[in-house]
C-alpha cells in the first residue's frame, strides 16, 4: 500500500497504468489567460448580437409600417378607380340625358300645335282664335304677350292665353 503522507514511497511500476478518472488530456490545453481572452471575445459577440437584434426589431417594425401603408394605398387606389369609373358612367349618363333633352326640345318645337285663346272678362268660356303649327314655346309666349299688349290698347276687358295640344297652358298673368 502507498502511504499518501509519506513522500519517500512511490508508485510501483507494474507496466500498466490504472485508468485515470475524468476527461483524457488532448495536449492542447489553454492557459488561464487564453481562456479569459476567449471568454471576453464570446461576450463581445453576444453583446454585438444584442445590438443587432435591436436594429432588427426596429427594421421589422419599419417594414410592418411600410406594409400597412402599402395596404392603405391599395385601398385608396381601388376607391379612386371606383370613383373614377362611377364618374365616367355618370358623365355618360348626363350626356345621354342631355341628348335626349335636346331631341325632346326639337320635337316639342316642331311637332307641337299652339292655340291662341281669349275671353272677355265675365265670360265663362275661352274662344280659340287661331292655331299655329310648329311654334317654339318662346315664340308662343312672345305671341301671347304681343296679343295681350294689342288688347290692352283696344279692349281692356279681354284676356289672352296660349294652350299647347298636350294641355300645357301659358297665361301671361302667371309670368308677371
Amino acid at each position: 500500500m502507498i502511504d499518501a503522507n509519506d513522500k519517500h514511497t512511490g508508485r510501483l511500476d507494474l507496466g500498466v497504468e490504472p485508468k485515470k478518472r475524468g476527461r483524457p488530456p488532448t495536449g492542447a490545453a489553454l492557459s488561464g489567460a487564453e481562456r479569459q481572452r476567449a471568454y471576453r471575445e464570446r461576450q463581445q459577440k453576444i453583446m454585438s448580437r444584442d445590438d443587432n437584434s435591436e436594429l432588427r426589431l426596429a427594421l421589422k417594425a419599419a417594414l410592418d409600417d411600410v406594409e400597412d401603408l402599402r395596404m392603405k394605398l391599395r385601398v385608396e387606389l381601388e376607391m379612386t378607380h371606383k370613383a373614377q369609373s362611377k364618374a365616367v358612367q355618370l358623365e355618360l349618363r348626363v350626356n345621354e340625358l342631355e341628348a335626349e333633352l335636346a331631341s325632346r326640345r326639337t320635337m316639342i318645337g316642331s311637332d307641337r300645335v299652339w292655340r291662341m285663346q281669349y275671353k272677355v272678362k265675365g265670360a265663362r268660356n275661352w274662344t280659340t282664335t287661331r292655331s299655329i303649327d310648329g311654334m317654339q314655346e318662346d315664340e308662343a309666349f312672345l305671341k301671347v304677350r304681343e296679343l295681350v299688349a294689342q288688347a290692352a290698347g283696344s279692349d281692356r276687358n279681354s284676356q289672352w292665353r296660349a294652350i299647347r295640344e298636350d294641355g300645357v297652358i301659358f297665361n301671361p298673368k302667371d309670368c308677371k
